[in-house]
């Protein structure tokens, strides 16, 4: 099956951080998955999030290697996140 969210060799580093918020995460998401986030406090999940969400780095500041990609209408294939509207997320 398709995967419908990716993250490819994620890295998230916040400024004046001592360590990276997250350090070379690769996950996929098949339609119809359910999916736990589950950690300690300052392990990572909200940042998770709002690379998905496409927060990061636009609108948080932090720098974001890796890519984040997302499955895209109609034709449902994967695309970097980075290079689509808000609509289109």
């Amino acid at each position: 099956m398709t995967p419908i969210v990716a993250a490819r060799r994620l890295s998230v580093r916040y400024p004046r951080a001592g360590r990276p918020a997250l350090n070379d995460l690769s996950f996929e998401i098949e339609r119809g998955q359910t999916v736990l986030l589950l950690g300690p406090s300052g392990s990572g999940k909200s940042t998770v999030g709002l690379c998905l969400a496409g927060l990061i780095p636009s609108s948080v500041p932090a720098a974001l290697d890796g890519q984040v990609l997302l499955a895209v209408e109609p034709a449902g294939a994967l695309r970097d996140a980075s290079e689509l509207t808000v609509g289109q997320r």
